[in-house]
């Protein structure tokens, strides 16, 4: 129902997410909120907060959550050796392996977690 994307936390990195969540009108979708647009402010906070803050936006291309840390405190630098680039003739998209996803969902424990992991798991054993 939603991206869920985990940045690297560098400044320059911070700067062009900042510059490409602006172009798509991106707002926060928490409860209350009322609309207010992300600003670089905003990404720099949620990345140097405690445990690594997480943003629920709005997007003209759909709902975006940025996770500068998973639930159980994994970012970016922690994931990157366990991820796989997809690629088609004009981008290339860097994403976490089905294994590693699967792990992720499990500890998660979320019902649709659950529901994901099992589908994932079909996935997994499809491509073997």
């Amino acid at each position: 129902m939603d991206l869920d994307i985990v940045p690297d936390d560098n400044e320059a990195n911070v700067e062009r997410l900042a510059s490409a969540l602006i172009t798509l009108d991106a707002t926060v979708r928490e409860a209350g909120a009322r609309r207010l647009p992300v600003s670089r402010e905003t990404l720099i906070e949620t990345a140097q907060a405690k445990h690594g803050g997480q943003l629920r936006l709005r997007t003209n291309c759909g709902p975006l959550d940025v996770l500068w840390r998973l639930h159980d405190g994994q970012g970016y630098v922690d994931l990157l050796p366990r991820t796989v680039v997809l690629s088609d003739d004009e981008r290339r998209v860097r994403v976490v392996d089905v294994t590693t996803l699967i792990e992720i969902k499990t500890r998660a424990g979320r019902m649709r977690d659950r529901d994901d992991v099992a589908i994932l798991t079909r996935i997994k054993n499809l491509s073997r």
